[in-house]
């Protein structure tokens, strides 16, 4: 039988109070009925308390037992044993659940690394193109420069491979007709001007 209350565990502490009384009565009467001097009882008394708390000793864990039972845990201690087994697998679930939000965090750092990567690689590209781009206008605008300015006149005296080289200097279209060659390179140095 399981102590299971407070209540049942103060009847059980009586019982044992009980039995360890009658005994001290029996035992008492017994020493009565001897008859022996006053000494020798005093002693035996003494005696008889230390054997009486060593029977009430013995009696009480006999008790207990018998009413917890030697054949498992208490209750609380299963309650106990169930309530850490059951935190110790809510931490296992929770450091699985950390881990993998932490894989797709990383997952995701990681494709926005190779997107940035993407980007400035594009924007290199293009400043690249861009500098070579402003490079060939400045190299253009100083080969521009440093050629004449040509007056009309001049322009339409050019025979066609002269009109050609000269459309060519400037960076212009070297296609089509004398007369196309003319007014392009005259439309261009109206604009030089």
């Amino acid at each position: 039988m399981f102590v299971t209350s407070a209540e049942e565990m103060e009847q059980r502490n009586a019982r044992i109070e009980e039995m360890a009384e009658q005994r001290r009565r029996e035992r008492a009467e017994d020493s009565d009925e001897e008859g022996e001097d006053g000494e020798e009882e005093q002693e035996e008394g003494e005696e008889q308390t230390e054997e009486e708390k060593k029977e009430v000793e013995a009696t009480a864990a006999a008790l207990q037992r018998a009413t917890i039972g030697e054949s498992g845990p208490s209750r609380k201690e299963r309650e106990a044993a169930e309530k850490a087994r059951r935190q110790e697998a809510y931490e296992k679930r929770q450091e699985a659940a950390d881990l993998k939000k932490l894989a797709e965090v990383r997952a995701r750092r990681e494709a926005a690394k190779k997107v940035r990567e993407a980007a400035e690689a594009k924007e290199n590209e293009e400043a690249l193109a861009l500098r070579a781009a402003a490079e060939a206008a400045a190299g253009a605008e100083e080969q521009e420069e440093e050629l004449e300015i040509l007056d009309g006149r001049e322009i339409k005296k050019f025979n066609g491979q002269r009109l050609k080289e000269e459309l060519k200097a400037r960076g212009l279209s070297t296609q089509g007709a004398k007369k196309d060659l003319i007014s392009r390179l005259t439309q261009h140095e109206k604009n030089r001007k």
